[in-house]
């Protein structure tokens, strides 16, 4: 297999074709004059959305950019919605105690026990499994704030997931959205900037 080459076959415009194995050399062992065809060209390695090859550079360029930047972003979107879930779900802090906050249950749990608290006005304390310090014992005015603080980790997050996203579709070039990196990265510079642009 050492006297053959892959390369991929295009078509008048420079788009891929196939790819196919040539033979360096033909039945009589001169060089393949296959090899001189200009719509054989070497594989795009480059992973460029709908790839075109460039006949004066003799390069593959990127084929769709608008495609390109488009999926991208759609990409993005969807990987910091993932993150925000995760950072979300963890856990919030209040008081110095760490409160469990997993998506499904445990929201669902401080909401059980609001609308428990908002209908039986009674002033028996609230117990409630902390992370860090165990099962603790809260007013009902305490387990307010309590879920309050859960309430604002929620829309901090998903209100910061959301103008990241109205961000991101402003964004005109790949270049600008690799560099914002993981969704607290971002999160973090998108607030440098409404920073920098309110002084």
């Amino acid at each position: 297999m050492s006297d053959v080459i892959v390369l991929t076959s295009i078509n008048e415009e420079g788009y891929a074709i196939e790819s196919l194995i040539i033979p360096l050399y033909d039945e009589e062992g001169n060089p393949n004059g296959l090899l001189n065809s200009p719509y054989l060209v070497p594989p795009n390695s480059e992973g460029f959305w709908k790839a075109k090859w460039d006949f004066d550079l003799k390069k593959w360029t990127e084929g769709n950019p608008e495609a390109a930047l488009n999926a991208k972003k759609e990409g993005l979107i969807e990987r910091y919605s993932l993150e925000c879930d995760a950072s979300i779900g963890d856990s919030f802090f209040y008081n110095g105690d760490e409160f469990p906050f997993k998506k499904l249950e445990d929201q669902q749990l401080f909401s059980m026990q609001l609308s428990f608290c908002l209908a039986f006005p009674e002033e028996e304390p609230i117990a409630w499994k902390t992370r860090n310090n165990g099962v603790k014992e809260f007013t009902r005015e305490e387990f307010f704030n309590i879920c309050k603080a859960g309430s604002n980790h929620l829309r901090g997050n998903l209100g910061a997931l959301w103008k990241l996203e109205a961000y991101i579709e402003g964004l005109t070039s790949i270049e600008e959205l690799d560099a914002l990196g993981s969704f607290e990265e971002a999160k973090q510079k998108l607030a440098e900037l409404e920073a920098a642009a309110a002084e």
